[in-house]
């Protein structure tokens, strides 16, 4: 499942078509090819956009591509 949604948001970008869905921090590993430990330190220090509603991280691809 993992795959098809990674997938999925590749080619919603690639089109440029406006595109505002949370994702989790594996997915933005996947999508930026960046290993995951780099995603939440990145979170933790906002450099990387993200809010923390409860025990999970909420980031918005598109914000991640600006």
């Amino acid at each position: 499942m993992l795959v098809c949604d990674s997938v999925r948001l590749k080619k919603a970008f690639a089109s440029k078509t406006p595109y505002h869905r949370p994702v989790t921090p594996e997915q933005v590993a996947e999508y930026t090819n960046i290993p995951l430990a780099t995603i939440y330190q990145k979170l933790a220090n906002r450099e990387i956009p993200g809010s923390k509603p409860g025990k999970r991280w909420v980031i918005y691809l598109d914000e991640i591509d600006n």
